[in-house]
């Protein structure tokens, strides 16, 4: 979301198109199509004016563009499996996963950098970031986890193990000590808190 601008953004794997609207869904535009292979893990730079997105599919590439579709950039190629990304602004760095190599990684948001925090996971999807706690949260949809660790990948927890299955997308609301995920297999959208107790 940008709520400055009243926009939301999203990605269309199947149409290969990236879209924005107003936050009540009215002015639909689109932003990028064509050859941009199946794009997934779309994040915002608002205050720089870029979006960044992971494709895993087809070109598998992190790329980014100005919020209008503009200049687009290839940042890192030659990826497996990237799907799920988040970005750290204030550290100017960004975490995917790499799923089929059943990696998280982190760059500089250029690119630049490349650093392996985790290894050895089953496919990881979505990732979300807990920055004022210094955490990171990943859906891993084979293993039917959710699971965090420190930014740097030290101290691994798994928090949610069961009734998950084929786990996505995960989203964080930290006002609230609130952890969301979409569940594929089961049709559901649940959610817990940042400890991975009281699923719902």
């Amino acid at each position: 979301l940008d709520p400055t601008k009243g926009k939301m953004y999203w990605a269309e794997g199947g149409a290969s198109e990236i879209r924005r609207a107003d936050l009540n869904g009215n002015n639909i535009e689109t932003l990028l199509s064509g050859d941009i292979g199946y794009p997934q893990g779309l994040a915002l730079d608002v205050r720089e004016g870029k979006m960044y997105w992971a494709e895993g599919t087809y070109t598998h590439k992190i790329q980014r563009a100005d919020l209008n579709g503009d200049n687009v950039e290839t940042l890192i190629a030659e990826q497996n499996n990237p799907l799920g990304l988040a970005l750290d602004l204030g550290a100017r760095k960004m975490y995917w996963t790499d799923a089929y190599a059943g990696l998280i990684r982190r760059s500089d948001l250029t690119g630049q950098n490349i650093e392996t925090l985790v290894t050895g996971l089953s496919l990881p999807e979505g990732i979300a970031l807990d920055l004022m706690a210094g955490k990171m949260y990943w859906a891993d949809s084979v293993a039917d986890k959710i699971q965090r660790a420190d930014l740097n990948g030290n101290n691994i927890e798994d928090l949610v193990t069961t009734g998950v299955t084929f786990t996505t997308g995960i989203a964080l609301e930290l006002f609230t000590g609130k952890l969301y995920w979409a569940d594929r297999d089961s049709d559901k959208i649940q959610r817990a808190g940042l400890d991975g107790l009281n699923v719902k």
